[in-house]
């Protein structure tokens, strides 16, 4: 996703074969960008492997419950079907033993929902954007209420950008609406309103 897998498989390869570790001590995580077109979820992890010269992945993630320009039209009910397509490609590689544990990138409560109420295997990791002035904390105890996991990440930019602590905060630093009162929540095209 990011273009570093090639250069990442062949530090890894070297520092295997040097003996500095075992495989099943170091962890290795990719992620799907364009995960919602049928069969790209495995040709994603397919593609990963290779190039990260792995048998296995010890993390898969789904990078995010939209569709990027593919999702123009779509309603919430579409995007949440190929969702769903898609986790059930990850469980598939978790059967087939290319993945070990599988999760998400940048899903809201709605969506976590979504994806919850149709899975056989719930998503181990949610990484979301997450700092003092976003800490999401309706995300944070829905995660932590379904034991999933949530790393969060900051861009080095947006900390450059941004200094700490902001002079004008945010009187709602939570863009993460909470649960979704509706009975067949779907999941928004845009997790960023």
């Amino acid at each position: 996703m990011y273009g570093t897998e090639g250069d990442v498989g062949r530090a890894l390869e070297a520092f295997l074969a040097e003996g500095g570790a075992k495989r099943e001590d170091v962890f290795v995580a990719s992620k799907a960008w364009d995960c919602l077109k049928a069969g790209n979820v495995t040709a994603g992890v397919e593609a990963s492997l290779r190039a990260l010269r792995v048998d296995y992945l010890d993390l898969y993630l789904l990078h995010a419950p939209f569709l990027l320009d593919d999702g123009r039209g779509l309603s919430d009910r579409q995007i949440a079907a190929k969702v769903m397509a898609a986790w059930g490609e990850l469980e598939a590689l978790v059967d087939a033993g290319k993945v070990r544990a599988i999760g998400v990138s940048n899903f809201r409560t709605a969506d976590l929902e979504v994806l919850c109420g149709g899975a056989r295997i719930p998503p181990a990791v949610n990484q979301v954007e997450g700092h003092p002035q976003l800490p999401q904390p309706r995300l944070r105890a829905y995660c932590a209420g379904r034991g999933t996991d949530r790393p969060e990440t900051l861009t080095l930019a947006l900390a450059l950008r941004t200094p700490f602590p902001d002079p004008n905060p945010n009187p709602n630093p939570d863009p993460d609406p909470g649960p979704n009162p509706n009975p067949n929540p779907t999941p928004n095209p845009n997790p960023n309103p």
